[in-house]
């Protein structure tokens, strides 16, 4: 049986079309019995689980849900390498510079309802723009305005209306004016989303700390901030027991049966309908193998890790036909691997090792500073030589011992490879630019 296959439904949302991810929505998505809880209680939520198991999807489909009756904010500063000191602790700094960026976009996109602004409103607007972005800001804004509207803008004067966003008076003031403006547009509420990335590191468990250590006085009815982050973070922070009481907390749990409904309607969208479960690609035997694969790296039986796996099923279907058989496993588990597994080595001072995918592995002292080394060659052969102090040997038992740590399978490397009087080498990573490395 030949199968026509297409990729859309298993690229991340960002790299979808928008034709492709409206097709997401309506052939794809299975809704959540969250979703319910999440409209119905405008409190502040963190939405918390395991890896994989929706909790960012959760997110996307409560912003669907409110794009037309919300102020939609996206805080990425959060997550962003080289963010300053006061932009990552001041959670009033972060809401005011999202909420700068999403007027400029909705006022370039409906410039006429920079008529329905009073003059203090645009006033504020233009306070906006410039105090939270480079000098220019404003200027090229106003270049993207239709004539009329940017000869009218730019008659508003700047003033520095607010120096702080610490200062209490302050702090209510600029919300004020924020809600204020928010609502002339017919937003009914503001919501910021804040979605922490993987992985997590304990400096990043600090700046979660911090996002909610000014609840009381951002506390505003209309003003809401829904926060993903895994269980780990969660508990590490101590977050919930924090803030006594006044954050929503959403579990998200990742289930067999739901996880299998996802699949099915992945499976059908990319096949046309060809193929409608995934027992229909691989036998009882490889879908034992793959269900522990997916518990080795989640812990759970998680969607993000069925539907990586689906995607390289189709993949290999395409080319050795199916249902595919347990033979198949290794060159399945190494593209899989190779495609949603990346090694991410980001320096902690409370934890040695690095990530696979979702994945922290621990590494001892001696196996750590190889892996260093390797990384920092990007990816070009070493030999002992190159690794300075080491001995021949010592390499090889330090690479033997970091094999048997970060590989699925040590004797067949996906990671860390070798050519004879080359040297090793690092396959599959990524650099983070915040490390230095």
């Amino acid at each position: 049986m030949s199968i026509k296959v297409e990729n859309w439904p298993f690229l991340p949302p960002q790299m979808r079309t928008h034709q492709e991810e409206e097709r997401w929505w309506a052939e794809c998505y299975v809704p959540s019995p969250h979703e319910a809880v999440l409209q119905a209680h405008p409190d502040w939520t963190i939405v918390t689980g395991d890896a994989g198991s929706g909790k960012s999807t959760l997110l996307r489909a409560f912003k669907h849900s409110k794009a037309s009756t919300a102020l939609i904010l996206e805080d990425d500063i959060i997550s962003r390498r080289g963010a300053h000191a006061e932009e990552s602790q001041n959670l009033l700094f972060r809401i005011l510079r999202a909420a700068s960026r999403a007027s400029r976009q909705h006022f370039l996109t409906v410039p006429a309802n920079l008529g329905r602004l009073s003059r203090a409103q645009q006033e504020f607007l233009r306070w906006l723009i410039e105090k939270f972005n480079d000098p220019r800001s404003y200027v090229r804004w106003l270049d993207g305005l239709p004539a009329e509207w940017a000869s009218i803008m730019q008659s508003v004067p700047f003033m520095d209306l607010y120096q702080t966003q610490v200062e209490t008076q302050d702090v209510q003031a600029q919300i004020e004016e924020l809600l204020n403006l928010s609502r002339r547009l017919d937003c009914g509420e503001i919501i910021a989303f804040v979605d922490v990335d993987y992985p997590p590191t304990s400096d990043l468990a600090d700046q979660i700390i911090g996002l909610f250590d000014w609840l009381e006085p951002m506390q505003h009815i209309g003003l809401r901030i829904v926060a993903a982050m895994s269980h780990s973070i969660v508990d590490k922070s101590g977050l919930l027991h924090k803030t006594r009481g006044r954050v929503n907390a959403i579990y998200v749990e990742a289930t067999e049966n739901r996880t299998m409904e996802i699949i099915g309607r992945h499976l059908q969208a990319a096949t046309g309908g060809q193929i409608k479960q995934i027992s229909d690609l691989a036998d009882a035997e490889l879908l034992a193998r793959l269900t522990s694969l997916t518990i080795n790296e989640f812990g759970v039986p998680a969607c993000a890790g069925w539907l990586g796996i689906v995607d390289i099923l189709l993949e290999y279907a395409k080319q050795a036909g199916m249902p595919s058989s347990r033979d198949a496993y290794p060159e399945i588990e190494a593209a899989y691997y190779k495609k949603y597994c990346p090694l991410r080595l980001i320096p902690s001072h409370d934890r040695r090792g690095v990530w696979r995918g979702h994945k922290f592995l621990q590494l001892d002292e001696g196996p750590y500073e190889l892996l260093e080394k390797l990384w920092r060659q990007r990816g070009k052969p070493m030999d002992h030589q190159a690794m300075g102090t080491m001995k021949k040997e010592y390499v090889h038992t330090l690479t033997r011992r970091l094999r048997v740590a970060i590989e699925p399978d040590p004797s067949n490397p996906l990671y860390i490879l070798n050519r004879r009087n080359e040297g090793y080498w690092l396959e599959n990573f990524l650099i983070e630019e915040k490390s230095g490395l």
